[in-house]
């Protein structure tokens, strides 16, 4: 049997997003997403004045991986793994979590080693972060903005994998990670609430509510618009009654 409705929270919504251009389709990703087989196009192997960090307008060097075509005028995405996503319950390995840095752009190809000038930054780019075509990136995210289904997204339980950055607990207007995408019929702008698991006595409880930004394959990154607890990794979501 369906448990009763929880108590209703009061709502904070996220602040409403701009018309969407291409950068930013990257801008969105920069709230990470968990990325399964896609292996960088090359890495960042220092700049022009050998600092350790680096962000919009500085001119980066990138070594493109073995028979990795690079033009000039070619955008990328610059980006770091964070770190490996297993399911909290199955424990099965979901990807590595991606935190996009910025964008570069392509001045000067006619070199094995490639010089490109970071358009869009959105967090410190540094030496080994990887690079990406932006079209990989911008596909992937286009794919979700687009996607239409008929019905509703699914009606049973999934779990929350990870959190940004390393947090242990979320709230409003953090970000978290769920075990299901596009394939299992989720699409940008679905709301789910999050349960916890309780007692014996008090079997489970709403503590929050979450809205997707951006849904791939087979995991989605969403967006806390409510909170009344703390939200972990292992927190339940289910869609909004």
């Amino acid at each position: 049997a369906a448990p009763p409705e929880a108590e209703e929270t009061a709502m904070v919504e996220a602040p409403a997003e701009p018309p969407k251009k291409a950068p930013d389709l990257a801008k969105l990703a920069s709230n990470g997403f968990i990325l399964r087989g896609d292996e960088p196009h090359g890495t960042v192997v220092g700049g022009t004045d050998k600092r350790v960090l680096y962000g919009k307008h500085d001119i980066v060097y990138i070594r493109p991986e073995k028979d990795a075509e690079v033009s000039e005028g070619d955008r990328m995405i610059i980006s770091r793994k964070v770190r490996k996503v297993y399911h909290p319950r199955t424990k099965a390995y979901l990807g590595d979590l991606v935190h996009v840095l910025g964008i570069a752009e392509i001045v000067e190809s006619k070199q094995d080693i490639k010089t490109a000038k970071v358009i869009e930054s959105y967090d410190s780019i540094t030496e080994n972060d990887s690079v990406v075509p932006y079209q990989r990136l911008e596909s992937g995210i286009a794919a979700s903005q687009n996607a239409r289904f008929e019905g509703q997204p699914p009606g049973d339980r999934g779990y929350i994998v990870d959190v940004k950055e390393g947090h242990f607990t979320n709230a409003f207007p953090d970000v978290v990670y769920l075990d299901r995408g596009l394939k299992d019929g989720l699409e940008k702008g679905n709301r789910f609430d999050v349960i916890r698991i309780g007692s014996e006595t008090r079997p489970w409880r709403k503590i929050g509510r979450v809205e997707v930004l951006m849904a791939l394959d087979g995991t989605a990154t969403a967006q806390v618009i409510q909170s009344t607890d703390a939200i972990q990794k292992g927190d339940q979501y289910q869609p909004v009654p």
